[in-house]
């Protein structure tokens, strides 16, 4: 995999980004290996999380130079290659912007969010990152 986030510049929606993708690496397998694409795109590591709350997170610093994905334990491989693309889209979004500084934590809420209330801004990154994923 050759992909780069340069070539994601410029891209802010969840189909834009895929789009690129896409064009990017034309011969992706489907499924697409989303750990292999994280690591491609500066996620550094993939960690298990360990709470009843969440599940998933995304550690980043302020400018996004890398970031480490986690992912709630014990869920199913398709609950865990979503959450892991859900993380990855706010990774990529420039305008997803975390509630804490450098860390988005997301519920099973947050997850199966498909239409965010008007005005509501945490909402609509979370429904763009359940897009992303979607879409991945």
């Amino acid at each position: 995999m050759q992909i780069s986030r340069i070539d994601l510049a410029d891209k802010g929606s969840p189909e834009g980004l895929v789009m690129a993708i896409l064009k990017a690496e034309p011969s992706l397998p489907i499924p697409i290996p989303i750990e292999e694409l994280c690591r491609q795109l500066d996620i550094i590591e993939i960690q298990a999380l360990t709470t009843q709350g969440f599940e998933g997170g995304l550690l980043t610093d302020r400018e996004r130079s890398r970031g480490i994905v986690l992912v709630k334990n014990g869920v199913s491989p398709q609950r865990r290659r979503f959450t892991i693309g859900h993380e990855l889209g706010h990774f990529l979004m420039p305008s997803h912007v975390p509630d804490e500084e450098g860390r988005f934590l997301c519920s099973q809420r947050d997850m199966a969010m498909l239409n965010p209330k008007e005005g509501d801004r945490r909402a609509k990154m979370e429904v763009e990152a359940n897009r992303f994923s979607s879409l991945v």
